[in-house]
């Protein structure tokens, strides 16, 4: 994981690349608290693993933020369009293992969420999408059980590996993905604009 400048020098390796599976680098405004940090600006490019944000500015530093996103996931079509990009880790222990639940997510100065993306417990966890509408989640009892998401009205049960349309209050669609659930009752989810999926899942 590699800071590049927009001019192709000064690249650095940051100094903990192992710090989380969405970790942001590089010369940007940027304010966190040390569990949140947050990153603005316009998507120049997505390559290997990676979102390039851009102030707009003549010469300015691009701010790279890797991340783990499935392969069906395009952030590509975020090309062009102004973001924000959040970052939350929430560190805790149970069973006398520490653990870390990370969110990673992209949504516009408008309101509208883009991705949301988080591995680690589910367990009444609640994502705002925008526009009034929320998501929870939860998982099955079940040992290797489902992915349980929905609306204060309607439920959805989403399978390890498979992908699932939710039509929101709001007249709008997501997509969300069950990409892992782990023996440690731990998963990692997606939750994406339709227009961010590859047609093969749309």
């Amino acid at each position: 994981m590699v800071s590049r400048m927009n001019s192709g020098e000064g690249a650095h390796e940051p100094s903990d690349p192992g710090l989380s599976h969405w970790t942001a680098f590089g010369d940007a405004a940027s304010a966190g608290d040390g569990r949140t940090s947050r990153f603005e600006g316009t998507v120049q490019r997505v390559d290997g693993g990676c979102i390039w944000l851009g102030a707009g500015k003549a010469n300015a530093t691009a701010t790279g933020v890797r991340h783990e996103v499935p392969s069906r996931v395009r952030l590509q079509a975020l090309v062009g369009r102004a973001v924000r990009v959040t970052i939350v880790c929430e560190r805790w222990t149970g069973d006398g293992e520490e653990r870390v639940d990370r969110t990673f997510t992209i949504s516009s100065d408008e309101g509208h969420v883009w991705l949301i993306a988080r591995s680690g417990t589910v367990r009444g966890v609640t994502h705002s999408m925008g526009e009034g509408s929320v998501l929870h989640v939860a998982l099955s009892q079940r040992p290797r059980g489902p992915l349980v998401i929905g609306t204060a009205e309607l439920q959805w049960l989403v399978s390890p590996g498979q992908a699932a349309t939710l039509p929101m209050p709001n007249g709008s669609s997501c997509r969300v993905l069950l990409v892992e659930r782990r023996p440690d009752n731990t998963a990692s989810y997606v939750l994406a604009d339709p227009s961010l999926f590859d047609d093969e899942w749309s």
